[in-house]
């Protein structure tokens, strides 16, 4: 049975437009889409109907059952229609059921009455038109106060608002069953904050440094506070790189684990290799990861024993690491910004010439993918939040992560330092690397 989006907004606020870009969007990923443009309908089915708060409701029925029909033949049916009273898309989410998706599509009155688009406003301006939505005291429009979803269109453009809608669209149908229902809530949390982040990436903004040293922003706390309020709800604790570590989570069997910006560095040089990631951990073992590349708006996710993906483009691609053999073939992702001489000694003892100067968790994610073979670091200055939601992804992806010697790694710790370095290779390779490290 498909998803109904239920699209309301003012006249003008960008609805139709919306919804007739997003039907050849999820066509190309061979979804079955069906608009119901509420003037359409109205004009050729429901044209006995007028605007009082009688017939707006009669309309908003008749359309949600015309949905429900479409339902069971289509992926998505598409509902673009002003819809003002809370009341009536109440009524049309219980004709629907539980496949009812609310879209706010957000624009003031100010912002409509400059577009006009349809030439209403003036018209209601000047008293031709008495009962307009949301100018007419009448038939005022009422804002969803909690939707699925909402795109405000005076601050993003048509190409933003549908990588928006249809990365919630498709990551609703997951590539795999998965057995965390708190997906939903981390991947609506890690969206969001990479929306957040690159608004501020965009402009001037502030920066500090931490304790350690490393540069921190306001992307950095934002991102932190719109994570926490989204995996907050689901009643796990969190550990954070940008909040206080509260040691209650030791005896808790299930913790996330977040980096609110990964590659801080790389964020303030603009260099674009930043991700944002989330990682859930249950005794000690990461069991879900999500990695956000948000200027690429590239999702990774990986799922104990459910495989590793990525979401490009509103497309879901299983991703599995390379099958090199040879160590002196294979291509190393090496650290932008910390690479010391001694992991130099050792790559060039080790007859491995080929790398690529890589930020943040892309490092891994580039493993996991095929695009590189394998990564290191002798430091000890790596924590946790570095390396959990890369973990569980390249794991599943047929790589692996241990510490340097290869032994295994442990989360929701004491110590949140990986204190012998770390070792992240197609797994192929993995202990034919420790053995001629050792060697060295």
């Amino acid at each position: 049975m498909g998803k109904v989006v239920w699209f309301t907004g003012l006249s003008g606020s960008g609805k139709t437009t919306i919804a007739l870009r997003l039907k050849k969007e999820l066509e190309k990923q061979d979804k079955t889409v069906h608009i119901l443009d509420g003037d359409v309908v109205r004009n050729e089915l429901h044209k006995d109907l007028g605007f009082s708060r009688e017939d707006i409701r009669e309309n908003n029925r008749l359309i949600a059952l015309l949905a429900k029909k479409y339902q069971d033949s289509s992926d998505f049916v598409l509902v673009p229609i002003i819809s003002p009273y809370r009341e009536d898309r109440a009524m049309a989410r219980s004709i629907i059921g539980p496949s009812f998706m609310e879209l706010y599509v957000n624009c003031s009155l100010d912002g409509c009455i400059k577009r006009d688009v349809k030439g209403l406003y003036q018209k209601a301006l000047a008293g031709e038109i008495d009962n307009l939505i949301g100018v007419a005291d009448s038939n005022p429009y009422e804002a969803p106060e909690n939707p699925e979803l909402e795109i405000n269109t005076e601050k993003n453009d048509l190409d933003t608002s549908i990588d928006l809608i249809s990365s919630r669209l498709l990551k609703d149908k997951l590539p795999f069953e998965t057995s965390f229902p708190e997906i939903k809530m981390a991947i609506e949390g890690i969206l969001e904050a990479g929306k957040a982040v690159m608004e501020i990436y965009s402009r001037d903004y502030d920066i500090s440094r931490d304790k350690d040293g490393e540069p921190t922003t306001e992307a950095d706390k934002k991102s932190n506070q719109i994570l926490m309020n989204a995996l907050g709800k689901t009643g796990h604790m969190i550990l954070s790189e940008e909040d206080v570590n509260d040691e209650k989570r030791l005896g808790e069997e299930y913790v996330w684990i977040v980096d609110p910006i990964d590659g801080t560095s790389d964020f303030v040089n603009k260099t674009g290799e930043f991700t944002i990631m989330v990682g859930l951990v249950k005794d000690h073992v990461p069991v879900l990861g999500l990695v956000l590349w948000p200027p690429q708006k590239i999702l990774f996710i990986g799922e104990k024993g459910k495989g590793a993906y990525k979401l490009e483009k509103g497309e879901w691609q299983k991703i599995r690491c390379s099958s090199k053999t040879d160590l002196k073939e294979c291509r190393l992702m090496r650290s932008r910004h910390h690479l010391s001489e001694e992991e130099q000694r050792v790559a060039s003892e080790l007859g491995i010439t080929m790398a690529a100067a890589r930020g943040s968790s892309l490092k891994a994610m580039d493993i996991a993918q095929g695009s590189g073979d394998l990564y290191f670091t002798l430091t000890s200055k790596i924590k946790q939040w570095d390396t959990c939601a890369s973990y569980c992804i390249l794991t599943e992806a047929g790589g692996k992560m241990t510490d340097i010697f290869g032994n295994a790694l442990q989360y929701n710790t004491t110590k949140v330092n990986h204190e012998n370095g770390i070792l992240a290779t197609n797994g192929i390779v993995h202990e034919n690397f420790i053995k001629n490290c050792q060697r060295h």
